[in-house]
């Protein structure tokens, strides 16, 4: 048993009391002349302080017992507590650890023993736990600070540090240097993802909010422009129709067939945004033969401005193969093939190609219209920016055509892009990634 200096001190004022207490007794009698019943009073008293020290000692066993199950039992508190403790001195030296620190951060005791805690720290984090770690040590109660430490293997671990003053030494002391600062650090990772997690959802959030303020802005303006036009030709006819020539009704007509086409188009967009949104768009990508598919939707754009003349030229081989959802990527192609008849000149000439490159291939529709400044550029397929103009025939645009193009190519995990130079014309190219490669 190992005895502290209380104990040494007690043990040595009893032996003094003992020695006394011999000096001062009268000399020894003579064993052999004692009285029996003097021995066998002697004998007993020894008998019972021999007793004494045997339950004395068994106490005390059995107290040094209780003591060190405590400490074994305070021991697995400090050591697999589910935070991790450190102690540093007034020098931010680390002086003491648990164990669940050592597995948090990948170090041996060794490694961290008198070494300076800031020097775990990334950069910022050193930063700010240098400036701030005077008025932690001096009062460290409500205060609390996030830091990202190295850990074994170079990597950050965000923690949450708070502490309180580990008083040492002298138990009426009150110098600072017989403080340590006892820091507990939680593991914050999991709330740390959480909180981006919620920064990304408000961002995506004010982005969907964005876009809705500005879907409303398009349904706004192009259903008000085509149904003026429709409606006031239906004025115009009901109410002086007999006045009208042959001509005149025709142009009248003219116009309202435009505007029903628009109307037409900017529905049949509006109605493909909203289920994609939605998410109830199915999307069933297979490999197509491309030439077939755009050939298709050069009829169907041949028809439609066929009035000006223009020529939609493929230069897609036979054989060209893409994967791709049939149904998304003719939506994609209309709409381009679209734009490019609408701000093409009159015998204009609108041409698609394509080309397979590594991992992916590479669509491309050339027009030969007014083009566009770097400004516009930018501004297409941004639902917060209009860059629709008029056509060169004055044709109306949806505002919606590039927005769908560019969801629907990135459903196909694509990209979407766009040349110009004013006055010589636009190219829009799109990618769908080969699967196979």
């Amino acid at each position: 048993m190992i005895l502290d200096n209380s104990d040494r001190q007690n043990q040595n004022n009893l032996r003094r009391k003992a020695e006394e207490l011999l000096q001062n007794s009268p000399p020894d009698e003579d064993e052999a002349s004692m009285p029996p019943d003097r021995l066998r009073n002697i004998l007993h008293d020894l008998r019972v302080h021999q007793l004494e020290l045997e339950l004395q000692n068994d106490e005390l066993r059995s107290t040094q017992l209780k003591l060190q199950k405590a400490r074994d039992k305070f021991a697995r508190l400090y050591n697999q507590a589910p935070v991790g403790y450190l102690s540093v001195d007034k020098h931010g030296l680390i002086r003491q650890y648990n164990q669940t620190f050592l597995d948090m951060t990948g170090y041996s005791g060794p490694d961290i023993n008198a070494r300076a805690l800031a020097d775990l720290m990334a950069q910022t984090s050193r930063e700010t736990f240098l400036a701030r770690f005077r008025a932690l040590f001096k009062n460290p109660w409500g205060k609390s600070l996030e830091i990202n430490l190295y850990t074994q293997n170079k990597k950050y671990l965000p923690l949450r540090l708070t502490g309180r003053i580990d008083e040492h030494g002298s138990q009426k002391s009150d110098e600072k240097q017989d403080w340590y600062l006892l820091l507990v650090l939680s593991d914050i990772s999991e709330q740390k993802l959480a909180r981006e997690e919620i920064q990304r959802k408000n961002v995506q959030l004010e982005k969907t909010l964005a876009e809705r303020d500005r879907f409303f802005s398009i349904i706004a303006h192009d259903l008000k422009s085509p149904l003026s036009g429709f409606l006031g030709s239906t004025k115009l006819m009901a109410e002086d129709i007999r006045n009208l020539t042959k001509d005149e009704l025709q142009y009248v007509s003219a116009n309202m067939q435009k505007s029903a086409e628009n109307l037409y188009s900017l529905l049949e967009n509006l109605l493909t945004w909203a289920r994609m949104q939605k998410g109830d768009t199915v999307f069933e990508p297979d490999y197509l033969n491309l030439e077939e598919l755009a050939v298709h939707n050069i009829e169907l754009a041949g028809t439609v401005f066929q009035h000006k003349g223009i020529r939609f030229e493929s230069r897609i081989s036979p054989l060209q193969k893409a994967y791709a959802d049939p149904n998304m990527l003719s939506t994609v192609l209309r709409n381009l093939l679209s734009n490019a008849g609408k701000y093409s000149p009159e015998q204009g000439l609108v041409i698609i190609g394509a080309e397979t490159l590594i991992g992916h291939t590479r669509v491309y529709i050339q027009d030969s219209g007014c083009g566009m400044d770097q400004k516009t550029l930018q501004g297409l397929f941004q639902i917060d920016r209009k860059t629709t103009r008029p056509g060169t025939r004055g044709e109306a645009g949806t505002g919606l055509g590039l927005l769908l193009c560019r969801e629907m190519i990135h459903w196909h995990q694509g990209e979407i892009w766009a040349q110009s130079t004013p006055g010589r014309g636009s190219t829009f190219f799109f990618t769908l990634p080969d699967y196979r490669a």
